[in-house]
């Protein structure tokens, strides 16, 4: 019977390192697994654990929603029911841009018919990501698990009161942009990326990423096309950035600053809250999301490229940025995450020969 190592078709990026380089990242991981199960867990608000008892973003989010069903204008009625419900104003990142609530709003059918939405998207990404491992992994059993840490990674997107919210929806867009980018095949995946940006703004590193990483590969059109998903954003964003100063006084409330150096413990709390273990001992998430991240850098193939280096980006940035609130962040990149554990296995596998040869 194969070993789950062999399910790889591909040897993984750690076959061949040096021995001393080997060693160094089993060191870094067990130091990271030992620190993440040893730290108390990031503070964060008590309504965190049980979403349901504190639904003021929920409400914020339908209520602009409906008031643009009713015909209201996007900028006038976002900054009042921020006003009102006492949010920040200030900066104008603030206010969310109008892409998700104006589109949400214009679907008929109200609620059932977002749900129907958020529902098909949940499915193509699924279906896009069954194709993308067929070609990576053998036999049913491996395939089938593959695809199933990439369903946990979408199971809270279920929870009713993560309907509106755009990170759901930016991350979702983000993982599809991910399974159907491939060297022959990028358009689809562009639009997709354009999509997550101007639902929400962090969904940047990502684009940065897939344009960074087409340019080394010299895809010049590839590259040049993602360079136009950022040029059409900082052109959305600066016509965002005068629609909200049209709003916003200087009396409006500002916001404290996202800048809180949470460090390696706030990256576990918050893909801790926003996965599929949220209800089990954050121990265990301390675990596995090293073991995550090494699959990722394990994999062996641009996807794999371009997917570590988007999660290492984003776990860099959460680690210096992000108030205890923000866990949300951790939804744009929840339906990725997990898929990094079916590599661990090779990677465990390719190290520990690098590291021990004599012991293998």
């Amino acid at each position: 019977m194969a070993s789950p190592a062999a399910w790889l078709v591909q040897p993984t990026r750690f076959a061949g390192i040096s021995r001393v380089a080997a060693r160094l990242v089993l060191v870094l991981l067990v130091l990271l697994v030992a620190y993440g199960a040893a730290v108390r867990p990031a503070p964060v608000p008590r309504a965190v654990g049980n979403l349901a008892k504190d639904r003021a973003d929920v409400l914020l989010y339908e209520a602009i929603v409906e008031r643009l069903r009713e015909g209201g204008d996007y900028y006038e009625v976002a900054t009042e029911e921020l006003r009102t419900r006492h949010y920040p104003l200030r900066p104008f990142v603030t206010v969310r841009m109008p892409t998700l609530a104006v589109a949400l709003a214009k679907l008929p059918g109200g609620e059932g018919t977002i749900r129907l939405l958020l529902g098909a998207l949940i499915v193509a990404v699924l279906a896009v990501w069954a194709v993308r491992l067929r070609g990576v992994v053998t036999g049913r059993l491996p395939l089938g698990i593959g695809v199933l840490l990439v369903t946990s990674g979408m199971a809270v997107f279920i929870r009713p009161e993560f309907l509106l919210w755009h990170e759901v929806w930016a991350g979702l867009l983000m993982a599809l942009a991910l399974g159907l980018r491939t060297p022959r095949h990028w358009s689809l995946a562009v639009i997709a990326g354009l999509v997550a940006l101007l639902i929400r703004e962090l969904a940047l590193p990502f684009i940065a990423v897939m344009a960074l990483l087409a340019a080394t590969e010299r895809r010049w059109r590839e590259a040049a096309a993602w360079g136009a998903v950022i040029v059409v954003f900082v052109a959305a964003l600066a016509l965002h950035a005068s629609a909200v100063a049209a709003h916003v006084t200087a009396s409006d409330p500002l916001s404290p600053g996202w800048t809180k150096a949470g460090g390696w413990r706030f990256v576990v709390t918050i893909l801790h809250l926003t996965g599929p273990l949220r209800l089990a001992p954050q121990t265990l998430s301390a675990a596995l999301v090293p073991l995550t991240l090494l699959g990722w850098a394990a994999w062996r193939s641009p996807t794999g490229g371009r997917g570590a280096l988007a999660l290492f980006a984003y776990a860099g940035a959460f680690m210096l940025i992000g108030r205890p609130q923000n866990f949300y962040w951790g939804l744009l990149i929840a339906p990725l995450v997990p898929l990094g554990l079916l590599f661990a296995p090779a990677a465990l596998r390719d190290l520990w020969r690098a590291a021990a040869p004599r012991l293998v």
